[in-house]
């Protein structure tokens, strides 16, 4: 029985650090990213930094999403120089029915 008892303090303390909590409001997501770019497509819903989850770097090759936030808010120049390898922390947005996303915290990586 004593061996059993250390064995499962062991596995406690080793599986401790694997615990995390997000401290992330609801709807919010965390994600390492590549902004490949600016949106140069000609439409009313186009526009805009193009976001990644892929390890693609090439620009309209991989699925992306569109960021609503303006690129000097976030610190990026809209010109470049692309890719940016990114932590994002982001909330979905479809009210114009494409898949755009608001990026609420973001850190280079």
């Amino acid at each position: 029985m004593k061996h059993f008892t250390l064995i499962l303090v062991a596995l406690s303390i080793i599986a401790l650090p694997a615990c995390k909590k997000d401290n992330l409001p609801p709807g919010v997501h965390t994600n390492d990213g590549i902004i490949t770019g600016n949106d140069g497509r000609m439409c009313m819903t186009c526009g805009g930094l193009m976001l990644t989850f892929s390890d693609d770097t090439k620009p309209y090759s991989a699925p992306f999403l569109l960021i609503n936030n303006e690129p000097n808010d976030l610190g990026i120049s809209e010109f470049g120089p692309f890719p940016i390898y990114v932590n994002v922390d982001w909330k979905g947005d479809t009210t114009d029915g494409r898949q755009r996303i608001t990026v609420t915290r973001l850190t280079r990586r």
